[in-house]
C-alpha cells in the first residue's frame, strides 16, 4: 500500500493525523485518505510530507526493483 510510509513516518515522529495534516494545510479526513491511498502522489504534495516528516523527499521515494517482477517500485508501493 503506498500509505503505509507515510504512517509509519508519522508515528515514527510521534504526530497524529491532525498534526500532519494542519502542517501540509489540509483536513485531517483529506489527510487520512492520502496515508491509506495507493494512488501516486504528486511530487509537491510529498515535498510537503517530507518537511512536515522532517525527512528527505528521496526517503519517501527510494526506488527499488521487485524481485518477483524485475518492475522498479518506489518504497511507497512495496508496503
Amino acid at each position: 500500500m503506498y500509505g503505509l510510509p507515510f504512517k509509519a513516518w508519522r508515528l515514527f515522529g510521534n504526530k497524529s493525523q491532525r498534526d500532519v495534516a494542519d502542517q501540509i494545510n489540509i483536513s485531517q479526513s483529506a489527510y487520512q485518505q492520502l496515508e491509506n491511498s495507493e494512488a501516486k502522489k504528486q511530487k509537491r504534495g510529498l515535498e510537503k510530507l517530507a518537511s512536515a516528516f522532517d525527512c528527505q523527499l528521496e526517503q519517501l521515494t527510494v526506488m527499488k526493483e521487485n524481485k518477483y517482477s524485475g518492475k522498479r517500485e518506489t518504497a511507497s508501493t512495496l508496503c
